[in-house]
């Protein structure tokens, strides 16, 4: 997984960060491999967490990479927050050791046993180079932690914090790769240059820091908060070649209606989005940059950035929230796979290898339906499995609203300390066949969002639990028994946001069956 790129290189002389000469991967592969023995002399265990206090720079993208080799796992720490919260923090993950820079390491918690590594202090730095330039040798299976997010929920009175492993991220990298390399537009066939403009404590700088660095890409690292200062970012995506960038909704608005995204339009092909945007915002981003596409995603803060991503092109419509479909490789024969999880080789910036398996091939991203309109199982090789259920657990049909459930390798590990939140989120999977299926889809998250299935296999987002109609799963399931014949051929069920059309097998007309509905 993430940790074996401390491995040989398959594609040496890729890297590009600041402050190293093009192509000189070597120098990030050996800063790293030292950093990393540092940290495991300083205490960082296998499977341990390294909190990381640092501002999105070189340092940080290195010591992310030293805390993997270390066989470790990295938490970004929230500069801003109050040193209660970063002292509870420290405490609910176990914290031995940190890295930051001189200024911030007054920040770390005071009182715990939190060996603080100063990157920028002339002692320890000095110690740093002294070590070994080889790998240390860690390797971490796929079901091991990668990276740490805590976050404040509302009403909650302390953060709480989700733990996600390696296959899950490697799944996503495999799906969006996959993704970025389909029909016109493609950034398959270049090098990805990606712009780290989120802070390393949101969930969407996993996205933005790995995809260049997995695929032989440039990582081009932005001012903190460069995506809401519109300017600035369309000036950065354009000066320095972005062809992929991650927009939040309100910022992306901003560009479109400003046009300022022209500029980046020779080069800018692939927009990340994963909140809905409103009415023209599709349209005016097309006229701004006509050649690139719109990947419009799901994520979750208990799964992965990207658990379902839809492809949207200039002259597509855009119909309600649409957020596309699993990123999963699915068949359509229940059997017994074997996982062959993705495999990241390399010192940085480095091809995605993927053991035995073309990426395109097992990244591809498709939904299996009966022609009755009812869901077929979908049984995953790896990545991310969607389920739309009513509230007996059932799945439903095309068209009716459902709460989505989220099950695979995708899934964070639960809330850390806090196993009855845990409990009540992630429960067990009922369509899960233990000789069939992996242990990694036995648990589902429930998200508590309403989508709806259609007909091409993509989801559609509805509205939260409890905005809309409370009835309708009832009614999704009364729909599931009624389309057995004899039954009627098309059935109308009245609700707020209009009626649902369910077609049904050739066979009797019976429509007085659904009066007393």
């Amino acid at each position: 997984m993430l940790p074996s790129i401390a491995c040989g290189s398959k594609r040496p002389g890729r890297c590009q960060l600041p402050g190293f000469s093009s192509g000189l991967a070597a120098q990030v592969d050996a800063r790293a491999n030292q950093l990393a023995h540092h940290l495991i002399a300083q205490g960082a265990s296998l499977g341990s967490a390294v909190g990381l206090l640092l501002e999105p720079s070189t340092d940080a993208i290195i010591a992310m990479l030293a805390v993997l080799k270390a066989g470790c796992c990295y938490l970004p720490l929230q500069q801003h927050c109050s040193d209660a919260a970063l002292a509870l923090v420290a405490e609910d993950a176990s914290l031995a050791v940190a890295v930051a820079h001189r200024g911030l390491q007054r920040r770390l918690p005071v009182g715990h046993a939190v060996r603080a590594v100063a990157l920028d202090a002339p002692r320890e730095e000095a110690a740093i180079r002294r070590r070994p330039t080889h790998s240390p040798g860690r390797r971490a299976a796929p079901v091991d932690a990668a990276y740490v997010l805590f976050f404040q929920a509302a009403g909650a009175t302390r953060p709480s914090g989700t733990v996600h492993q390696h296959a899950g991220l490697a799944d996503m990298l495999a799906g969006m790769a996959h993704l970025a390399g389909t029909g016109t537009g493609s950034i398959a066939d270049h090098q990805p240059r990606v712009a780290l403009a989120a802070p390393l404590t949101e969930h969407a700088a996993a996205l933005e820091v790995w995809t260049p660095l997995t695929q032989g890409g440039v990582l081009v690292i932005a001012r903190p908060d460069a995506d809401l200062d519109v300017p600035y970012f369309a000036g950065l995506l354009a000066h320095a070649r972005i062809t992929a960038a991650h927009f939040t909704a309100k910022a992306l608005e901003s560009a479109a209606q400003t046009r300022a995204l022209e500029a980046a339009a020779g080069s800018l092909r692939c927009i990340w989005v994963t909140e809905p945007l409103e009415p023209g915002v599709a349209e005016a981003t097309f006229e701004a940059l006509p050649g690139a596409m719109l990947v419009l995603g799901y994520g979750l803060l208990e799964a992965t950035p990207f658990v379902t991503a839809a492809v949207l092109r200039k002259g597509d419509e855009l119909v309600g929230d649409p957020i596309g479909r699993p990123l999963t490789h699915t068949r359509a024969r229940p059997r017994a796979v074997k996982s062959e999880h993705a495999h990241l080789s390399g010192p940085c910036c480095v091809l995605l290898i993927l053991s035995g398996c073309n990426m395109a091939c097992r990244a591809a991203i498709w939904h299996v339906w009966l022609l009755s309109g009812q869901p077929m199982r979908p049984i995953p090789t790896c990545g991310a499995q969607a389920l739309v259920l009513d509230d007996l657990q059932n799945p439903v049909p095309v068209g009716v609203p459902g709460q989505l459930h989220v099950s695979g390798a995708c899934l964070a590990r639960g809330y850390i300390g806090l196993p009855q939140l845990t409990a009540e989120h992630f429960v067990p999977n009922p369509l899960f066949d233990a000789h069939a299926d992996e242990a990694q889809y036995a648990l589902m998250f429930r998200t508590g969002d309403l989508v709806a299935w259609q007909p091409d296999g993509s989801l559609r987002y509805v509205n939260r639990v409890g905005d809309e109609v409370q009835h309708a799963p009832c009614l999704a399931t009364c729909l599931l028994h009624l389309t057995r014949p004899p039954a009627c051929r098309v059935c109308h069920v009245p609700a707020r946001s209009g009626c649902w059309a369910v077609p049904l097998p050739a066979g009797r007309s019976d429509r007085g069956s659904l009066e007393w509905l």
